[in-house]
Order: structure tokens, then sequence, then C-alpha cells
């Protein structure tokens, strides 16, 4: 597996661990369980990514690519989404897998535009 696709695939997730960990920090005192809940979805989400990429690194070696290809997102989705589900089970709050599972494409946000100067 090259290290360039590995970086690309899980691009905005180092970041949303380290606000989702000081978050779960802060609501800790709130409830527990929506604490653990903010970094339970942030790890659904770079899992997601992961089979993805492994999606990715498979395709060029299958015959039907296009099956392969299309049969990705699905399959992310369901991951995500069982990981997600199985929290509430676990005694994690849905409100904090759910803003777990928003961190990383914000966070990906904030390091385009705000980090980024664009020249004028």
């Amino acid at each position: 597996m090259n290290a360039s696709l590995l970086r690309a695939s899980l691009v905005g997730l180092p970041e949303a661990m380290l606000i989702a960990l000081a978050l779960a920090g802060g609501l800790w005192w709130l409830d527990p369980r929506l604490a653990l809940g903010v970094p339970w979805g942030v790890a659904a989400v770079g899992a997601g990514r992961l089979i993805g990429l492994l999606f990715t690194v498979s395709l060029p070696r299958e015959r039907r690519a296009g099956l392969a290809a299309g049969l990705m997102g699905p399959a992310r989705l369901l991951l995500i989404g069982a990981l997600s589900v199985a929290g509430i089970p676990l005694g994690l709050s849905p409100l904090g897998v759910a803003l777990g599972l928003s961190l990383p494409p914000l966070a990906l946000w904030g390091k385009v535009v705000i980090l980024h100067r664009f020249p004028c």
C-alpha cells in the first residue's frame, strides 16, 4: 500500500481526533457517555476511510472494477452506520457520536479554509 494514499485517505483525521479529545475532556464533566461518544464517532469515520482505501488499492487488480467501485460507497456507509449504532448499546450518547461523525469534515474545512492564506 502506498504511503501517500494512506496519508490522503486520512487527511483531516488527526486534527479531528485532537479536537475530539479536547471536547471529550471538556464534556466529561457533563456526562462521561457523551464524552466517550465523540472519539467513537471520529474513529468510525476513520474506519470508513480505511475501507475506502482498501477498495481503492484493490481496484486496479480487479476485472470488474466498476462493481468494486460501486460497492465502495455502500460498504463505507454501512460500516460507519454500524459502528455508530453499535455505540448506543455500549452506553454512548447518540449526540456525542453524531458530534464525532461531524468533526472530520469540519476539521478538514478549518484546515483548508482558515489556515490557508489566499493571495489577493
